[in-house]
């Protein structure tokens, strides 16, 4: 028997490398395509040495599965960014079309509010445009403090009217005839929202003043006009 372990084995078509396990090199054959981790041990007391291969199968496996766990981490990285970018566009055509808006009722000679009304009664403006408080000469807190609303067959409403209503106030000083208008909707949590504007006719009700005046001038003259013919 030990003849036979000194004989010249038969070649074989294997091809050795090098794999790299926890930073260390490691021997290693491939054998018909696959693989196979070479550890050797001497035989103590003789001179011959014994060789363990253990295929690595699983290899390719481990390989797909870190390449499928790369992609899906990559995968999700970017659909995080993508969402990402999605709310900043989506915030910025937002803000975007909140300025225009802003710009628009600013161009327009009316005052724009949306005014609030809870199911305990008490209102409060939730927007008011900035033409709001020069045209009624009173400051916001003012305005949230004490709603400028005509009076109604009531007395004071609590609520801005339904249909177009001419409500006078004095601004700095001087009588101002405003005409204030809204629309109501209904929130599922019972909520009023009325959404109107104030508009300032003070210069038209002063020209239709001035006109019934003197169309009550000339209709209570007591000059009269006689011709005669010759």
């Amino acid at each position: 028997p030990a003849g036979l372990y000194r004989g010249i084995p038969q070649p074989v078509d294997w091809t050795a490398e090098t794999v790299r396990i926890e930073g260390k090199d490691a021997p290693a054959w491939v054998i018909q395509g696959t693989r196979h981790l070479a550890q050797t041990a001497a035989v103590p007391s003789m001179p011959v040495a014994v060789w363990v291969l253990s295929p690595m199968d699983d290899e390719h496996k481990l390989l797909l599965g870190e390449l499928a766990a790369g992609s899906t981490i990559l995968l999700v990285g970017w659909m995080v960014l993508w969402l990402g970018w999605k709310r900043q566009e989506r915030l910025r055509l937002l803000e975007a079309v909140r300025r225009d808006t802003l710009d628009m009722t600013r161009a327009l000679p009316l005052a724009l509010f949306r005014f609030r009304r809870g199911l305990d009664g008490r209102g409060r403006f939730a927007y008011l445009s900035p033409q709001a408080m020069g045209m009624l000469g009173r400051s916001e807190a003012e305005l949230q403090e004490t709603p400028p609303w005509p009076e109604g067959q009531q007395g004071q409403t609590d609520t801005p009217p339904l249909q177009p209503a001419l409500m006078s106030l004095q601004v700095r000083g001087e009588p101002r005839s405003l005409v204030v208008h809204s629309a109501a909707t209904l929130e599922p949590d019972g909520t009023q929202v009325f959404d109107g504007y104030w508009q300032d006719v003070t210069a038209q009700r002063r020209a239709e003043s001035r006109f019934e005046d003197r169309k009550s001038t000339r209709l209570n003259s007591s000059h009269g006009y006689i011709s005669y013919a010759v």
